[in-house]
């Protein structure tokens, strides 16, 4: 585990295949509960809304799939190469530049431009956590005891 801090932001980098965003959902639900996740990238594209979905109260804002506030049995579609923005509320005007979860190289400890572009756009939509499960899983958290938890989980 790769992890460090930026402005309000503590991130994590985990190359194990054994642990994913579901995996992180599980384990870290109590920290999502009443949350809404945007969903920029499903497989490596957008998440199509189902109409059962639709009903159940999911959104689609400018292409992104927005689901409604979490409770224990929200279901939220996963296929590895996801990508999510965790808000508070459901957010107003969210239009992602920039997807990340296919830079399979993103190493958020470096600097490069690459980095710099992430960072913007997390900065830019001030998400309470972002998920992306690609080659590896990135989690960035404005939550400091979510962090904590984080640490703990794989010391």
């Amino acid at each position: 585990m790769e992890r460090g801090y930026r402005n309000e932001y503590n991130w994590f980098q985990l190359s194990e295949a054994n642990f994913n965003i579901d995996d992180f959902r599980r384990k870290f639900e109590s920290y999502l509960l009443g949350k809404y996740i945007c969903v920029t990238t499903f497989d490596s594209g957008p998440l199509t809304i189902s109409p059962q979905e639709k009903n159940e109260g999911w959104k689609t804002l400018h292409g992104i799939a927005i689901s409604p506030g979490l409770k224990s049995n929200t279901n939220i579609p996963t296929a590895g190469f996801d990508e999510w923005y965790i808000f508070d509320s459901v957010p107003m005007k969210f239009v992602i530049e920039e997807k990340f979860v296919n830079y399979f190289n993103l190493d958020l400890s470096e600097d490069s431009d690459d980095v710099t572009r992430f960072w913007t756009e997390v900065e830019k939509h001030k998400p309470y956590i972002y998920l992306s499960d690609g080659t590896r899983l990135t989690i960035v958290s404005s939550d400091n005891e979510l962090a904590r938890q984080i640490e703990s989980h794989w010391r």
